[in-house]
């Protein structure tokens, strides 16, 4: 994707956060844009591509950018050696998951990872919740379960096989 040209229209939009969602291969590139980033938005994150089973060689991409100052949104399952991850420290940020995953959509999945990355923020997706739990019973679980680590939220709806949509009628009520 073009960087530049989503800042430039986030930008305009008078938008004061922004998420960048790069692939893998793209990582490399964010490090650099992102000391401009800093000056434009209060609050900047990145969410983690899928390691590929690199998990130490993502992590190793990852470092550059944490140090920055930007959180870092990692999917609970994408996690496979929970000591690889706590370097990144207090930049880590875990996101409950939808049911296309095995686990972390609930505080009982999510607890044992906090314990273990006791710095780590939380990201809570909104969608993902509505998508399992439509009362929002979930979503209202989690926040109590960990309000003093949370840090982001992500607003949209998802569709029964997991892709995001824009907000329809029924998830606005």
């Amino acid at each position: 994707p073009d960087f530049k040209a989503r800042i430039k229209l986030l930008t305009a939009l008078g938008a004061t956060a922004i998420e960048f969602t790069p692939s893998y291969q793209e990582l490399h590139l964010l490090p650099h844009i992102l000391k401009s980033t800093s000056k434009e938005f209060v609050h900047v994150s990145v969410h983690s591509p899928t390691p590929e089973n690199k998990e130490q060689e993502l992590i190793d991409l990852l470092h550059p950018i944490s140090r920055q100052g930007v959180d870092v949104i990692v999917h609970p399952d994408d996690i496979k050696d929970l000591s690889l991850w706590c370097s990144i420290g207090s930049r880590l940020c875990l996101e409950n998951m939808d049911n296309q995953k095995t686990m972390g959509q609930t505080q009982k999945d999510l607890s044992p990872m906090f314990d273990l990355l006791p710095e780590a923020g939380f990201c809570l997706d909104l969608g993902h919740a509505y998508q399992i739990d439509r009362s929002m019973d979930l979503a209202l679980s989690l926040i109590k379960a960990f309000a003093p680590r949370l840090r982001q939220l992500h607003i949209s709806q998802v569709t029964p096989t997991g892709p995001h949509t824009n907000i329809g009628p029924d998830a606005q009520k």
